[in-house]
Order: C-alpha cells, then structure tokens, then sequence
C-alpha cells in the first residue's frame, strides 16, 4: 500500500513520486494569488468540467445512462484510460487554478491538453 508523505521542502503530499493536492491547498493557494476565496461550488464545477471533457457529459448524466444511484461514485465505472486521462487532468487543473483564473480559459486549455493526450494513445 502506497503512503502518503509530506514532502516538507514545499509543503506538498506526495504518493509514489506524484504530487497530491488537497482540495484546501488549492483553496489556500488561489485565494493567496487572486486575492478571493473560492466558493464552494468551484471545486464541484472543475470536477464536473473535466467529466465533461473526458466522458462527453457530467457525472449527473453519466449516471442516469448508467442507472446508478444519485450519490454513487462513478469512479469505479470508468475505465483504465478514463480514470488516467480525469487523473492527468486533475493535475493539470491544480496549476490552472492558480495560474488562470477564468474557467472559460481553464477548459479550453484542458480540453486541447485531452485531445493531445488522445493523440498520443493513438499514435
């Protein structure tokens, strides 16, 4: 079982030599640069924004196709190559967060990073 360490040097969690970000850190860290705190529908919003780029619709809807219960995860529903690609978005939206304020601008530079990665699956 993988633990998760703090790497004190820059006040990161780290699981097998990936970072890991709470969800307060990204909280904490975008209202430092932005000088507003995020509301607490943001992170349910980038959550959903990424479903939407990696599945083609929210996790509401992938429910409904899946006739799951409302409060379920969809997490194990998904397949390997999903789950990597919401991960790598995951990632790629914490720096976003801080860096780019729009979420307008945020999912376009999501959503081209996804159509890359899928090229390069294919290729």
């Amino acid at each position: 079982m993988s633990k998760l360490i703090l790497n004190t040097e820059c006040q990161l969690y780290e699981m097998k030599g990936q970072a890991v970000y709470s969800s307060r850190q990204v909280a904490e860290e975008f209202g430092k640069r932005h000088d507003r705190e995020p509301k607490h529908y943001h992170f349910s919003n980038e959550a959903d924004m990424i479903n939407r780029i990696v599945l083609g619709m929210s996790a509401k809807q992938f429910r409904k196709v899946h006739n799951l219960e409302k409060n379920e995860s969809i997490r194990p529903y998904l397949t390997n190559e999903q789950i990597k690609a919401v991960e790598a978005l995951q990632r790629a939206d914490i720096g976003l967060l801080i860096s780019i304020p729009d979420y307008q601008d945020r999912k376009s530079k999501l959503a081209a990073y996804f159509e890359r990665m899928k090229l390069k699956y294919i290729a």
